[in-house]
């Protein structure tokens, strides 16, 4: 259907309707990509927190004496002591925690402005149909609601396996810790 518009207020307004479109899009698209590096960020981050923790076991296994007790646990037995590994430094593991940190307030951030971009875009085509009787606006703006929804469901759902991995990180740390 093409749309007629009756004047040059209503052709701008829908020109910056149009462009509010393109900024949520972009804003939607930025927001997935900042979820996966997050995601991306929590998996380093894990992955060097747990070959720490092994390098430290390591290590402290080297040191053990036959019928000596552990500095860890006391006991004079040690059967399976752990094997020595690359060792990963504290340095590296503070590094990757302020990197998935850093990833996380960044996709707070992206989300407040498709939400932003959303109120925007739905101001705008509000704007746009009192001022004229458009209803394939309506039907565009529903769709595209429906569309950020959508997204928005799939960050929610990205954010809840960040969350549970998070907790599992945290319960790891709890685990190895003296």
């Amino acid at each position: 259907a093409k749309l007629r518009f009756s004047s040059l207020q209503e052709v701008e307004s829908a020109r910056q309707t149009a462009g509010l479109l393109r900024s949520l899009q972009q804003s939607v698209q930025a927001l997935v990509a900042a979820v996966q590096k997050t995601e991306d960020a929590r998996g380093r981050y894990r992955q060097t927190f747990l070959t720490f923790l092994d390098g430290q076991a390591g290590m402290l296994a080297s040191r053990l004496v036959p019928g000596a007790p552990c500095p860890v646990c006391g006991s004079v037995n040690h059967p399976q002591p752990a094997k020595p590994v690359k060792a990963v430094s504290k340095d590296e593991v503070d590094a990757c925690a302020a990197a998935y940190e850093t990833a996380q307030k960044q996709q707070v951030q992206l989300e407040k402005a498709c939400h932003t971009a959303l109120e925007q875009l739905q101001q705008a085509d509000a704007a746009l149909v009192s001022a004229s009787s458009v209803p394939a606006l309506l039907d565009n703006t529903a769709a595209l609601v429906q569309a950020v929804d959508m997204a928005e469901q799939t960050v929610a759902q990205k954010q809840k396996i960040l969350d549970s991995r998070t907790e599992e990180v945290v319960r790891v740390m709890g685990e190895h810790s003296c």
